[in-house]
């Protein structure tokens, strides 16, 4: 993701998802996960395809809060059925309201050890940037 002069653009390749609070504070999922085939399978940089890339872009001004995740927090988060993102990350976009992001960075990395893993084996990553006017935070 690159946010330049008011303007984003990010780029997305494979597994996990992004998920978007607009400015209306409406939560979606921006880029779904592109496993390919099956489900133990995704698409990796080294193995170009230009057709497998992903590119969004527009004002930042339409965005409150954009996260970021892994296949592995995917599982937590994400509701294939409706391509849907649960309420609660909503609430995970929201920490950086009432925390700093080292004090965010400490709640994700808790709940990615104690909450997160004991539903997935695989990778847990997971970065949010939430959005105000004239001011952006991030971790």
């Amino acid at each position: 993701m690159v946010i330049y002069y008011g303007k984003y653009l990010i780029v997305h390749i494979g597994d996990g998802v992004i998920g978007m609070l607009d400015s209306n504070d409406n939560l979606s999922v921006l880029s779904n996960p592109d496993n390919g085939e099956y489900a133990n399978y995704t698409y990796f940089t080294t193995c170009f395809d230009s057709k497998k890339v992903r590119i969004y872009r527009g004002n930042i001004e339409d965005i409150n809060g954009l996260v970021m995740m892994s296949d592995g927090v995917e599982e937590s988060l994400y509701h294939y059925k409706t391509d849907s993102l649960v309420p609660i990350t909503k609430d995970i976009i929201k920490l950086l309201d009432d925390y700093t992001p080292p004090e965010v960075s400490s709640i994700l990395n808790e709940n990615l050890k104690n909450v997160f893993a004991i539903k997935s084996l695989d990778d847990l990553s997971i970065a949010i940037l939430r959005h105000h006017k004239n001011t952006i935070k991030e971790t």
